[in-house]
């Protein structure tokens, strides 16, 4: 497993190289206003970097991961800003292109003091090498335990992949009764999500189960094949490492063709609320289940109580589930930039060596708590919540399972 994992490191990096080739070194200096120490710093004002989609295919979360983001930008602000200076976004839509991405991160560098979201595993993956070339601080809204091999510079708001699939597997096993024999399935997209595949294997393996995988195409349409495979096998759940649309479109398959087993999610990322106005919106609210790093809207811890209020002052529009991850990773982030603010001042290297001397962050509940001291290659959590789809609720989801920490994942070191 450990080599598979290095493949792939390797097979990013490889086109890494050639996309940084492409984009040029970017060796003229920091921007105007700021130090060669610190760009985008000014006495003032720290900007920082958001790469995310937006009109691509996880254009929708990424989205909801935006007004959390600036949902915070807009409270931090308020309260006297970070090191004692505003904070400003500097947004740009990569469209889930990995190329798009890395040449965004190329024109930023010089402009931004850190990356405080670099969307998707893939392009963050193809920018490591320059996040900790260049000692940028960044994070993402993925959770790719590759990511945190080898490199010095970035957090993961929450579990990995893997760590997330073997406890929400795990859970909905124990919950289900499955027996020895029983077959689950997976559906992911073509060489990427393997943490996920990582995960399911060692659950069928502890259980005695039979694990079913089909790969689909990003530019898929059709899910017969796939849903076929798994009613053959009887399978009694389903993680899906897919986009929102194609989970749409894969439960309404199994729907119709008389396949109804649980249906799981690594994250909340491939949810909208959209999906319950559809005809699989039954199966969703009774049958489906996401492991989540983040709380629920309603909960009553002071971190999430924080998120509500900074949303009936600053916020627009209705409440969105990615309001309390967006808010909490930021937080974070900001977090990190303020141990490395000393005396006043902001540097790279001030805040790569306070990341690197922090053991612990915490969010007073709105997210899991960060432990930075596991070890290179290691999960920064391991716990993990599992929310439900509720047309109901606030933001379309109620949590039915606390964060916790599965007895596997204890149990294989994870």
């Amino acid at each position: 497993m450990k080599l598979m994992r290095a493949t792939g490191a390797a097979a990013v990096a490889l086109l890494t190289t050639a996309a940084l080739a492409a984009c040029g070194n970017n060796t003229d200096g920091a921007s105007d206003g700021a130090s060669a120490g610190a760009p985008g710093v000014t006495e003032d004002s720290i900007k920082l970097g958001h790469i995310t989609d937006l009109t691509g295919v996880w254009g929708p979360v990424g989205k909801k991961y935006l007004s959390g983001s600036q949902l915070w930008v807009d409270a931090v602000n308020a309260n006297g800003g970070i090191c004692d200076r505003t904070v400003e976004l500097v947004v740009r839509d990569h469209k889930s292109n990995i190329q798009d991405a890395v040449t965004i991160y190329r024109e930023l560098e010089r402009d931004v003091f850190g990356m405080q979201t670099i969307l998707g595993s893939g392009p963050i993956l193809a920018a490591a090498p320059s996040l900790t070339k260049d000692k940028v601080l960044a994070s993402t809204y993925a959770w790719d335990e590759m990511l945190l091999e080898g490199t010095e510079t970035i957090f993961l708001p929450g579990a990995t992949y893997e760590v997330a699939s073997v406890a929400l597997t795990e859970w909905v096993v124990k919950e289900r009764g499955l027996q020895p024999g029983d077959s689950i399935g997976l559906v992911r997209y073509d060489g990427i999500f393997e943490g996920v595949l990582t995960g399911m294997e060692l659950v069928a393996e502890e259980y005695g189960l039979n694990l079913v995988e089909q790969k689909v195409q990003v530019s898929d349409s059709d899910f017969t094949g796939p849903v076929r495979a798994f009613k053959r096998a009887d399978a009694k759940l389903v993680m899906s490492a897919i986009s929102t649309p194609h989970l749409g479109t894969f439960v309404s398959t199994a729907s119709s063709q008389g396949l109804e087993p649980a249906i799981l999610s690594p994250s909340p990322g491939n949810f909208d609320e959209s999906l319950l106005a559809g005809p699989a919106k039954q199966l969703f609210e009774e049958n489906s289940y996401f492991a989540s790093p983040f709380t629920n809207w309603d909960n009553d811890s002071a971190g999430a109580a924080e998120v509500r209020d900074a949303f009936e002052k600053y916020g627009e529009g209705d409440p969105n589930y990615g309001l309390m991850l967006g808010y909490g990773q930021a937080s974070i982030f900001g977090q990190i930039l303020e141990a490395g603010c000393a005396n006043g001042e902001l540097t790279r290297d001030s805040v790569v060596d306070a990341f690197g001397s922090m053991d612990t962050v915490a969010t007073n509940g709105i997210m899991t708590e960060l432990d930075f001291s596991r070890g290179d290659g290691m999960s920064q959590s391991i716990e993990v919540g599992i929310l439900q789809p509720d047309g109901s609720a606030t933001t379309g989801f109620t949590e039915i399972q606390e964060p916790f920490i599965s007895d596997l994942v204890a149990k294989s070191g994870l």
